[in-house]
């Protein structure tokens, strides 16, 4: 699972995005120091640490949305796996 680190006024929070190889299919362009607008759930490990489940960023300077979750919270990714791969 790739993440990123946010940095905001309230601190820095990790950010889980998605599996490598489901970013490099999107063609998403994310350089250090982007300024993004991140939307997810606010969640907490083992150790109580807080990190975030992105769902969508939106690139501030390009207005790229990028949808990593439906409105239910499932993941577009398992969408792009085909079900033949599973089968026998």
């Amino acid at each position: 699972m790739a993440s990123l680190t946010l940095e905001t006024k309230d601190g820095e929070y990790q950010v889980m995005l998605a599996p490598g190889w489901y970013l490099k299919d999107q063609s998403w362009d994310l350089k250090s120091g982007d300024p993004l607008t991140v939307e997810g759930s606010r969640m907490a490990d083992s150790k109580g640490r807080i990190y975030l489940v992105a769902s969508r960023i939106t690139h501030q300077r390009t207005g790229i949305l990028m949808e990593l979750r439906d409105e239910q919270g499932n993941p577009r990714w398992m969408k792009e796996r085909s079900p033949r791969r599973f089968r026998r």
